[in-house]
């Protein structure tokens, strides 16, 4: 192991020049140099890490420029090694307890799951980057939570309107918009190329979400920002499904429980939410997500043969509500056999209407939870 102390400056050095000429080259566009740049970063850094593993400051390092690496990969398409590089720095990050950095890593890392078709798996990340920062942002404080929230909950929007309900992803876009429109107007946040990309996703969101919920009447104050903006609507994740094969997946939460004529289900899915619905895990105080999820999960399998469409919605919904009432502890044995059984039937539908990048997703999901 090298310790010397000038080999490891001059390690330190080599990091950063390559990060800087990585991240230049991304912004000139020149895609294949900066992934070039940033993996040559990346093994840099890890190097730094493993001659001084007790060193805050390299770890830190090795996160940035995973993180970095991650966002190239994203771009290019890439998105498995998109993921490998961001769970890694996840790792990283969580062993520094840097809990915003970790939000900001399962934000990027739930748009390339995404982008691959796995949207029960992206949804979850999104949602735990949401929670991260509303915990962390005070919306009194325009300060740099307040700032990340609004951008998680902006980009965000198009993860959870194309796989969750769309009236969260609609909820979470203009919740995310109002606090960014709040801090400009304070005078408080002046909007980069990144804030502004986030805003007029959200704002591309908002208005295929209120055509897709047959609401175009209110999609003008959205085309209307657009304009203001200059910008043209951008593609979404959430057209995209509408022009798939899975439109029931844009079924909204309240017409599921509809569908399934309980009333009990409709108190714990429809009658607690705790503030704005912008993720689903807010729709019932903490100690009861377990109980809402599971009776999500029965009502999704009493539902499957007869309405396909309501069961998936409330089976993924499920899985939401499940994956954060879990996240620190294994499910209980009958719980882990509900929740794997719903995911597997829920599989098994979304093969039969072609949707194999999600049927394998929820497969994933089951063996994740079966190895908890």
């Amino acid at each position: 192991m090298t310790t010397d102390t000038g080999d490891i400056d001059a390690t330190a050095e080599r990091t950063g020049a390559l990060l800087d000429r990585g991240q230049q080259a991304y912004e000139q566009g020149l895609l294949e140099e900066a992934i070039e740049h940033l993996e040559a970063a990346v093994e840099q850094a890890r190097r730094l890490v493993r001659d001084l593993p007790q060193d805050r400051t390299f770890r830190q390092g090795l996160g940035s420029v995973l993180y970095s690496l991650g966002g190239a990969y994203i771009t290019a398409r890439r998105f498995t090694e998109a993921v490998t590089v961001l769970t890694e720095g996840l790792a990283v990050y969580r062993e520094l307890s840097a809990d915003a950095l970790v939000a900001d890593v399962h934000a990027r890392r739930g748009m390339a799951h995404a982008l691959a078709g796995a949207g029960a798996t992206a949804v979850t990340e999104v949602q735990a980057a949401i929670i991260g920062f509303v915990r962390r942002a005070a919306l009194d404080r325009f300060d740099d939570d307040y700032v990340s929230l609004s951008r998680v909950l902006m980009l965000g929007a198009d993860v959870l309107g194309a796989y969750a309900d769309p009236t969260v992803g609609l909820t979470a876009a203009q919740t995310g918009l109002t606090l960014c429109v709040n801090g400009i107007r304070a005078g408080e946040i002046t909007p980069d190329g990144a804030l502004q990309t986030a805003m007029v996703r959200a704002l591309s969101v908002e208005r295929e979400l209120l055509h897709a919920l047959n609401r175009p009447a209110e999609a003008g104050n959205a085309e209307g920002t657009l304009q203001w903006l200059g910008a043209e609507p951008m593609p979404t994740l959430v057209a995209e499904r509408l022009a798939g094969d899975s439109p029931g997946l844009l079924l909204p939460v309240a017409d599921a429980v509809a569908a399934a004529g309980d009333p009990e289900l409709a108190g714990l899915l429809l009658g607690e939410p705790v503030g704005p619905l912008c993720a689903p895990a807010f729709r019932v105080p903490a100690p009861r997500l377990t109980e809402a999820g599971l009776t999500a999960a029965d009502a999704a399998v009493r539902l499957m043969p007869g309405d396909p469409d309501a069961a998936v919605r409330l089976g993924l919904e499920a899985h939401f509500l499940l994956d954060v009432a879990h996240e620190d502890r294994p499910p209980e044995d009958a719980t882990r056999a509900l929740w794997t059984g719903v995911l597997d039937r829920m599989r098994s539908q979304c093969e039969t209407d072609g949707d194999t990048a999600l049927a394998a997703d929820l497969a994933a999901c089951g063996r994740r939870i079966v190895d908890a």
